[in-house]
């Protein structure tokens, strides 16, 4: 089975609103906004109301700067990046899936892959619990080679045997 697209804006951010967290951001999270927000409850009930504000106004900017500041530098690295750019062709088969950029090659075996899943937009294969290698549309398929695909996905990566 080949595949070809061109991947969009969309589509990576799609990929990645849906590629496994890693936890890191969770936990810069945990270790800013919510000591910080707390502490500008308690100061403010505890008659320091200037100081209380100000602290859960830097809290709220840490949470938003947390959340915007990675979701422009995705935009940025998509429209720079020249691995990004350009026709994929994915081809599928017994042996694995390799998949063709204008700038190169990777070939993967299916014992590369931990596992796979499918969102309402796309199939995302992880060679690791917390990366997602790549991606591929669904948009660029027709219903068939939509079950096609998953059925080779299921065939290739969770029918074999555990490492």
């Amino acid at each position: 089975m080949q595949i070809r697209f061109t991947p969009t804006e969309q589509d990576w951010r799609s990929a990645l609103q849906n590629s496994p967290p890693s936890g890191w951001g969770m936990f810069q999270w945990f270790l800013t906004f919510v000591p910080l927000f707390l502490l500008g409850i308690s100061w403010a009930s505890h008659g320091y109301e200037t100081a209380g504000v100000l602290c859960l106004i830097s809290s709220i900017g840490i949470a938003f700067v947390g959340y915007e500041v990675p979701q422009l530098h995705q935009r940025k690295l998509f429209r720079t990046s020249k691995t990004v750019q350009g026709e994929r062709t994915v081809t599928v088969d017994q042996n694995g899936i390799t998949m063709s950029v204008p700038l190169g090659q990777s070939q993967y075996e299916w014992r590369a892959f931990t596992r796979y899943f499918e969102t309402k937009t796309s199939f995302l294969l992880c060679v690791s619990p917390q990366q997602v290698s790549f991606w591929i549309p669904k948009r660029a398929m027709s219903a068939a080679q939509i079950d096609e695909l998953r059925g080779i996905l299921k065939m290739g990566i969770t029918a074999r045997p555990s490492v």
